[in-house]
């Protein structure tokens, strides 16, 4: 009779055990995300999430990461003379809010001198969030890289006419592919006339004629500008004759 218990029992005990194992996973993934930030990158992201527009359907998640952010701003005090950006403060987030932030954040659109800002401010929080297998096997495009070279003046005027724009924050990561190179060269030339070597990824050219299609330049500037156009082009057609060779 003892024998034929056993089997019974052993069941209910896998049971108990997949039961226990599934509740701890459970409470494991209801765990909020926690990520450090500084006052002012919690106002800044506040601002830039008041911006967008939503559906109907939306507000529910949207609400579920304002209501957060909103209350650390309201709960947060600061000690005489010190500024936001050295008040360190911890956003805590639903791990489904915290993914629904990056995907509503890409709707808005920022200032270009934002974008570093912007940028910190996301991968502090897709440091936060569970690391999925895709993203970790997934092969980095930007290996690929062309030289661009420029003039100090054609250097300095790109920077310039990059700084009058207004950007999406999906095109952050693609700017500052441009931007950054593009601003440490300008520091590292600053002492002499040499012409600036730019090492970019393949889509940066086509994404800078873009960028550079929004401003709006003087006569006197003109010339310069060709010049930069000149130099891109055959950069665009190359890479888009190795696109359609693949």
């Amino acid at each position: 009779m003892q024998n034929k218990k056993c089997p019974i029992l052993i069941a209910m005990l896998s049971m108990c055990l997949m039961l226990s194992s599934f509740t701890l996973a459970e409470q494991a993934a209801s765990k909020p995300v926690s990520v450090p930030l500084t006052l002012q990158e919690v106002q800044i992201l506040g601002q830039v999430l008041e911006q967008i527009d939503l559906a109907t359907q939306e507000v529910g998640p949207f609400l579920e990461i304002t209501k957060p952010i909103n209350q650390l701003l309201e709960t947060t005090t600061l000690a005489p003379g010190v500024e936001p950006s050295a008040k360190r403060v911890v956003l805590r987030l639903p791990l489904e809010a915290a993914n629904n932030l990056l995907i509503f954040i890409q709707r808005a659109n920022i200032p270009a001198l934002g974008a570093k800002q912007i940028d910190t401010i996301l991968k502090k929080v897709e440091r936060r969030l569970p690391k999925s297998k895709e993203k970790e096997a997934k092969p980095d495009k930007r290996a690929q890289q062309v030289t661009l070279t420029l003039t100090p003046l054609e250097a300095r005027l790109t920077q310039r006419m990059l700084d009058q724009i207004e950007i999406a924050v999906s095109e952050v990561v693609p700017f500052l592919d441009i931007y950054i190179p593009l601003e440490q060269g300008i520091a590292k030339a600053a002492d002499n006339q040499q012409d600036i070597v730019l090492k970019l990824p393949t889509i940066a050219p086509r994404n800078l004629l873009l960028f550079l299609g929004r401003t709006n330049i003087t006569g006197q500037q003109a010339k310069v500008v060709y010049g930069i156009i000149e130099k891109l082009q055959p950069l665009v057609a190359n890479s888009q004759g190795q696109e359609e060779s693949k």
